[in-house]
């Protein structure tokens, strides 16, 4: 039999046990579950006149170029002007550098401190003075999306008109590239070294190996955005809400869905890795943006969407970073590797918004098995201390 004293020191161990274990998971949760990354609204939704913004890139973190639509201080029938802006404090202030009505700009490289390319529909335009004088490259209009990309201050690519030009004197001049098959419209174009190229548009995803002399196409999914590891590794964004990846150069996976909610709703429309583990989604879903620090094994919230719809982004290490999008919103985190609440990868149901899956901390498992260890051994010390009364007692025969 097991005496009173025993069963009160049972259920005292017990609950002992339980607490400790809660203690360890509710603060592996509150770590885990409740938002950290701190997003600051540098520029709130309507401060100025913007439709969007287009584009962000900085030089470092403090310096840096945003380009969209809007008036920025003009009449309001003026806002479809193409506007560009420079910070020099981390986009707490932002300057106008440049403004033209009826431009439409696509997309912005920064090719070093003091030269800034642009892909718009006037043409190539570009400043090597740090936005003091800008200048258009003739022959480089285009009605159709473009993008423009130096692999360094000599040598770049531009997606223009469906077709594919490059120069090899920093832009003075700009030629045809032959071997181009493709009647495409690139969104991105990404060099990796002297040989690989990748590149992603309306018709998917394109590499070549051997410097842009020929292509292959991967992907045939409207790939949005790219960001390009290495050689073999890269990861990209289609127009919808997949997130692909390959490791190999060659072979992409399955589109995985990234999502706050059970129903597909949410809209990514840009992302950026920095390193194989640390990853970023900015859209107009809830979340707005979206972080991986596993290498897409788990997403987590960073930021509600409403009224925060963005379209673009850029990280210059793995805290810090900016987003920018409808109605000239511009947000700054300086600590982006942070956890939020864990979203839905590909119709995870346990990763609902706010609710994180509960994964079993070191700390936890480690209290697990000190308590596995010593229940039988306490269990066996009571036994032993039990029958020794008993003997000093007189109530074992002999």
């Amino acid at each position: 039999m097991i005496s009173g004293r025993g069963v009160v020191v049972r259920v005292s161990i017990l609950i002992i046990a339980l607490m400790i274990s809660s203690v360890a998971i509710t603060s592996y949760e509150t770590r885990t579950i409740e938002p950290q990354a701190d997003w600051e609204i540098l520029v709130d939704s309507y401060d100025w006149e913007i439709d969007y913004w287009e584009d962000i890139a900085f030089y470092n973190a403090t310096e840096g170029w945003i380009v969209g639509t809007g008036d920025v201080g003009t009449k309001y029938e003026d806002r479809s002007h193409g506007i560009v802006m420079h910070t020099s404090n981390g986009g707490v202030d932002w300057e106008l550098m440049f403004s033209e009505k009826d431009l439409t700009i696509w997309q912005m490289e920064v090719v070093g401190q003091n030269t800034i390319w642009l892909a718009t529909t006037q043409g190539l335009l570009h400043t090597e003075n740090r936005g003091g004088y800008w200048e258009y490259s003739p022959g480089t209009a285009s009605l159709y999306p473009a993008t423009v990309k130096f692999r360094n201050s000599s040598h770049g690519l531009a997606s223009i008109s469906k077709g594919m030009k490059y120069t090899n004197d920093s832009g003075d001049s700009w030629h045809t590239l032959d071997n181009w098959n493709f009647e495409e419209s690139l969104y991105k174009i990404n060099f990796v070294g002297y040989d690989v190229i990748w590149a992603c548009g309306y018709s998917g995803i394109f590499r070549s190996s051997d410097g842009g002399t020929s292509w292959t196409h991967q992907k045939d999914t409207n790939t949005r955005a790219m960001s390009v590891l290495n050689e073999t590794e890269a990861w990209a964004l289609s127009w919808g809400l997949g997130v692909t990846h390959s490791t190999d150069g060659t072979i992409w996976s399955q589109d995985a869905i990234v999502s706050g909610w059970s129903y597909q709703i949410d809209h990514y429309l840009d992302m950026e890795f920095i390193d194989e583990d640390n990853g970023w989604l900015v859209g107009s879903g809830d979340p707005a943006v979206a972080y991986t620090p596993d290498g897409g094994s788990n997403w987590y919230a960073q930021m509600a969407s409403s009224p925060r719809s963005l379209r673009a982004m850029d990280f210059v290490n793995e805290t810090h970073g900016w987003a920018a999008g409808w109605n000239g919103v511009i947000a700054r985190t300086e600590n982006g590797n942070q956890f939020g609440p864990r979203l839905i990868k590909d119709g995870d149901a346990f990763g609902v918004m706010g609710i994180s899956t509960l994964r079993i901390p070191k700390s936890v498992g480690l209290v697990n098995i000190i308590l596995l260890i010593s229940l039988p051994v306490l269990f066996l010390v009571e036994r032993v201390v039990f029958v020794i009364r008993r003997e000093r007692t007189g109530l074992v025969r002999r």
